[in-house]
């Protein structure tokens, strides 16, 4: 590495750790310590947390107890001396996998004589400095178990992995490689059952010392409610490996039509394609992780079990990628460069087309009393850069693309490599395609699931904003939705499933009209899913609308649809969120399955239509807006083939969603 390129990573790395953190991430991981600081189990519904899954219990923070006791020294020092929620904070959570980093690079010099500098991979200056993500204290773990492997210290090999499991739950992918690695020595039986019993100890006695802060019995219990959500929670589309996250990047290009899918084809929920994508990708990964451990040295092996889970599983994200990549300095030269050059590309694309969901604040925005949504960012975004979602969408899309095939070829030339025969390079594209097509034929069946009531109901027409910063539990973000919210298990793009339906209900049983309010970020944000979905299944008559006002404050602050000079923009998402034959259009990738593989039916669904055969778009006006503008919406509504109706803010009803919030 020229000097100075690791001048400028090192200055680079140095930076984003003192003043950037992921807003989501970061806050929970300083809340859920604080709140340990006060005596309060993290993992428990509390009215400071409001965080709760309906049917499966308690939870807000959802990994093993290990890291928030590594973060209570420092958070809790901070708290002791009254210290307001501010940067030191974030050096307290950052500082830890921070180190651990280091440590890694100090356990390949000790134990490797590899001096390889792993602190300024791409992949670990994103992950790691920049996001927040603690997946380095795994990381490290796993290194130095297989460091006392090498050292013969079996027990302590077996204490470092239980550490590893205790800290992120992942780290059980690597099970088979120490497994078989154990196996293939002298004692075999009785070296891995030291080692399984060690890990198992040292896994346990961190549970029991979590309990000295909860009582033995919660912090069991927490174990136990942490890997059931795991266990329930369905893809999201954080695949970093597979086609599920080209296809979220690629959805911008289609007006974010993934909204209308995921809820009427998936009824409101991405549990629903829980089951398929399990099914599908369970034994290639299976199969794929078993030839890894046998094929590879054990360091190689770990490294080939993460690539290979993050290329069939369709759920790793991409912190996930950290673990691999500190295993790099055991690859050769040809090898580290295509692993190193794809995860760069995961990360530059993670930093990109995240930024309007999870986006990556850098103070003085961030921190300063957690009270500012990326919702709220990105509305200003609207106003200063037109598109420039779609943008970050598109770059995102072609880096994930371009990084998926490196990982490919890199996953291809290692299996090439261990067998030493050219033609079974092929074996994982084989099997890749493989999986996509029997989760293609296994998502085409739930086309089933795509019956509604055939009569909708609904007559006097009610506003509804649709809710947002619900990652937020029990702060108020300046938008409508003041009071806590509900977590259920469903995923980051389903979690107000149990509101909605109540909502639905509601509006049923008053025979409403829902008009819902067309936000140009919530229509990105995939938290209409929920309602549409829920309105849909419960057969109450909905339709967008859209708030209209002459000042771009009031889009700002979450009132208006739409900045006045972008409503063109907002009506080609409408449009193509329209559950009509000819609207509501898959987004590119999927797309391209439907006509090949999955062949689903053409979406259609109830939506109200004027005379003219067009569907209908209420525009509510607010403030004092001219007869030439209302008229010049109206037409760009026209050229959009929609069909526009003004009415009255006082001709509708504004609903008070406040008192649907589920509570235990």
């Amino acid at each position: 590495m020229k000097r100075w390129v690791k001048v400028a990573l090192i200055v680079t790395a140095i930076a984003v750790f003192l003043i950037s953190g992921s807003d989501w991430d970061c806050y929970v991981f300083i809340e859920s310590t604080r709140m340990l600081c006060k005596g309060t189990d993290p993992y428990m519904y509390f009215d400071s947390v409001r965080a709760y899954i309906p049917s499966l219990g308690p939870m807000w923070i959802a990994y093993p107890p290990l890291v928030l006791m590594l973060w209570y020294p420092g958070v809790c020092i901070l708290k002791m001396l009254s210290v307001p929620l501010s940067l030191p904070y974030l050096w307290a959570v950052k500082y830890v996998p921070a180190l651990f980093v280091l440590l890694s690079a100090y356990v390949l010099r000790k134990y490797y004589n590899k001096t390889y500098a792993i602190y300024l991979l791409p992949i670990v200056i994103v992950a790691i400095y920049l996001h927040g993500m603690f997946d380095s204290i795994t990381a490290f773990f796993l290194l130095l178990s297989t460091a006392m492997l090498r050292e013969r210290k079996i027990g302590k090999a077996g204490l470092s992995y239980g550490l590893a499991v205790a800290a992120k739950q992942h780290a059980l992918l690597a099970i088979p490689a120490f497994i078989v690695y154990l196996l293939r020595r002298k004692h075999r039986w009785k070296k891995t059952l030291i080692f399984l019993s060690a890990s198992i100890l040292s896994f346990a006695l961190v549970i029991l010392t979590y309990g000295l802060f909860v009582g033995i019995k919660r912090s069991i219990n927490d174990f136990i409610e942490v890997m059931l959500f795991h266990l329930n929670r369905p893809p999201n589309g954080l695949g970093f490996g597979g086609f599920s996250v080209i296809s979220l990047y690629s959805d911008a290009l289609n007006g974010y039509s993934g909204n209308i899918i995921s809820a009427l084809v998936f009824k409101g929920s991405a549990s629903v394609m829980h089951g398929p994508i399990t099914v599908a990708s369970a034994p290639f990964l299976l199969v794929s992780i078993i030839m890894s451990s046998i094929l590879f040295d054990l360091e190689e092996a770990i490294l080939m079990s993460y690539v290979v889970y993050i290329l069939f599983s369709y759920v790793g994200a991409l912190q996930h990628l950290v673990v691999p990549s500190i295993f790099v300095p055991f690859l050769s030269k040809r090898e580290r460069r295509v692993f190193i050059a794809s995860t760069t590309l995961y990360s530059i694309s993670h930093v990109l087309a995240f930024w309007d969901m999870f986006p990556i604040i850098f103070e003085p925005l961030f921190l300063k009393y957690f009270n500012l949504s990326e919702i709220y960012i990105s509305r200003v975004m609207d106003l200063t850069t037109p598109y420039w979602d779609v943008a970050l969408k598109t770059s995102g899309m072609v880096l994930t693309a371009f990084g998926l095939i490196l990982l490919i070829l890199f996953a291809m030339y290692e299996f090439r490599k261990a067998f030493n025969r050219s033609f079974i390079a092929s074996i994982i594209p084989i099997m890749y395609v493989l999986e996509l097509a029997i989760l293609a034929i296994m998502l085409s069946q739930l086309k089933v699931l795509m019956k509604f009531p055939s009569n909708f109901v609904g007559h006097n027409p009610v506003l509804v904003y649709t809710w947002e910063n619900i990652e937020y539990p029990g702060y108020k973000f300046g938008d409508y939705l003041t009071t806590p919210y509900a977590i259920p298990k469903y995923g980051y793009f389903s979690m107000v499933k149990p509101l909605a339906m109540k909502l639905a209900n509601e509006m049923k049983k008053g025979n409403y009209m829902v008009l819902v309010a067309a936000r140009m970020d919530l229509l990105r944000s995939y938290q209409v899913t929920d309602l549409l979905g829920a309105l849909e299944l419960k057969g109450v008559k909905w339709a967008w609308a859209v708030i209209l006002s002459r000042g771009n404050k009031d889009y700002i602050n979450g009132i208006a649809s739409a900045p006045l000079n972008e409503i063109r923009y907002l009506f080609f998402m409408i449009k193509h969120n329209i559950p009509l034959r000819g609207y509501a259009s898959l987004p590119p990738v999927l797309r391209i399955l439907n006509e090949t593989l999955i062949k689903l039916p053409p979406l259609s669904a109830y939506y109200p239509r004027c005379e003219n055969g067009k569907p209908l778009v209420y525009v509510i006006p607010i403030g004092s807006l001219s007869n030439s503008t209302l008229s010049n919406v109206a037409k760009l509504g026209d050229r959009y083939g929609l069909c526009i109706k003004e009415i009255s803010i006082k001709a509708v009803k504004l609903w008070n969603v406040k008192p649907l919030a589920l509570s235990t």
